[in-house]
This record gives C-alpha cells, structure tokens and sequence, in this order.
C-alpha cells in the first residue's frame, strides 16, 4: 500500500477530526433546549461520547437540564441508568417530566471502582439508552473517563458524567465539557435579562467554538422566589433597646446555685451526678 493511499484511510477513520473539513453528520440527541443546541457542533447531546457537566454543588439543575432528553430515550427499547446519584430519585417528579420510570435503573456504588465498573458495563451492555454518572471529588480521573469514553463508543450510548467544577482544570477524554452555574445577578435587577437564569459554559466541543455561553430557564419559579432586592425587605426597627431578661432576685440566686452544685460534685460527695432543681 502506497503512502498516499495509507493517508487517505487514515484520513477516513471517523476518530481523527480535521479543522478543515466540517463534519455533515455526527449522531446525537437534542438537548430539548434550541438555544443550546445552536451552539453545539452536533446540534445536541453526542451519541457514542462522553458528556461532562461541572457543577458548583448538586442540585444546580443538572437533572433539569437532561431530563428533555432522557425523556424521549426513556421510551425507546434501551434503559436509563444513573450511578450513584448523590441524593435519592424523586420518581413523582421525574415522572412528571416524561420519565418512564419501568426503564430506569439506580446502581449504588462503595467506591469509585465500582462505580466506573457499574457504568462501562452499563455503557457496553447494548441494552442501555443513557448512563448518567456522579463522581465526588475535585480528582482529575483521567483513566476513569478515558474509560468511558472507550465504552460509550463501543455501546454507541450517552454517557453523562457529572463532576466538581473545579475539575475544569484537569484535562479529560470527554468529547463535551460544560460548566453549569446560576447566572450573576447585577445590581439592578430590572436591567439583568438573565436574572434567576442557569448559565452554560461550553468549556470544550471538538469541531465548534468553545468559550459560549448559554442561558436557559431552568428554575422559572425562582424568578419569584428573589424577585425583590435586599434593600426593599421590610424589616422592624427597634426603637429601644431591650432590658436585661435578669430579675435582681433571679441574679441573686445564681451564685447560691452554682455554690450547690459544686458541693454535688465534689469528691467524697454522696451524689454521683448534680441534681437539677
């Protein structure tokens, strides 16, 4: 086989990504957010790859953010499963979202072993749809991502892995990294259109920019929850200050008591333990 001809096989393998060519189909999923799938390259979430969301805590809205897209996976043949989530899976309200519960599964874990093991056989298995995995820590699990990167492509699965946000500065084998947080708040409320918003970072996605930001409404009651500035809360005004809760003759008192129950404890003393009066 000629050099040229090696290239060209080479230059085929769907692995190798080329600046210079844009790719016209890559399978995903849409997020079920249009404002973010106008900025991935894929136009959604990759099949056959590894997604990283970077979270500030638990709770910021990760499951919101997937769950337009687990909804619809969760009603074809493969299963969801999510690996050691961090609190218990409230199925009313996944339900309410779409979920079909009779396809989803929660693996609970020991140790970080276990929990990669638990998620590449879930991710080979060919019977699963999506695998969404929470990993503690701030470490840069490098060869455990590598990992499932290798096994979401064999199984061509979603694989969601959710992590530390300080973990962004660890490089990884994760083919998308996006950072999730709550949007700042300026100081003039009315002025900041993305108030009670949830910001997305994209951090990394071969092929498409990084650096974009994305703002979705994932929390819509919480616009009502801090609609009003700090400085408009009503707050009572103590004109005097309050008198002191000791009576003279409870002060009065307080020597002689602490007298007793020196006596109670004392060596020697009967008691073992000080009565209570």
């Amino acid at each position: 086989m000629s050099d040229k001809s090696s290239i060209n096989q080479l230059l085929k393998n769907p692995a190798l990504w080329q600046a210079a060519r844009v790719e016209t189909h890559r399978p995903s999923h849409p997020t079920g957010f249009e404002k973010l799938d106008v900025q991935l390259c894929d136009g959604g979430w990759p099949q056959g790859a590894v997604t990283e969301l970077l979270l500030p805590t638990d709770g910021t809205g990760e499951l919101r953010l997937l769950l337009p897209a687990l909804s619809k996976l969760s009603r074809q043949q493969g299963y969801i499963v999510f690996v050691d989530p961090p609190f218990l899976p409230y199925a009313p309200a996944l339900n309410k979202q779409g979920l079909n519960l009779n396809k989803l599964l929660v693996i609970r874990s020991k140790k970080l072993e276990q929990s990669i093991w638990a998620t590449y056989q879930a991710l080979t298995s060919q019977s699963c749809s999506a695998v969404v995995t929470w990993l503690t820590g701030k470490a840069a699990y490098k060869n455990e991502i590598r990992k499932l990167s290798l096994g979401a492509r064999q199984g061509r699965c979603w694989s969601f892995v959710l992590r530390d946000e300080k973990a962004a500065v660890h490089p990884s084998a994760a083919k998308l990294r996006v950072a999730l947080s709550m949007a700042k708040q300026h100081k003039a409320i009315s002025s900041n259109a993305n108030y009670g918003m949830s910001q997305l970072s994209i951090l990394k996605q071969p092929g498409g920019w990084s650096n974009r930001k994305v703002y979705l409404n994932l929390f819509p009651e919480q616009r009502f929850w801090t609609s009003v500035s700090a400085k408009h809360w009503s707050v009572p005004v103590v004109k005097q200050a309050p008198q002191t809760v000791l009576s003279p003759e409870l002060a009065a008192a307080i020597p002689y008591s602490v007298e007793q129950w020196l006596k109670q404890v004392t060596p020697g003393n009967k008691h073992s333990l000080p009565l209570v009066h």
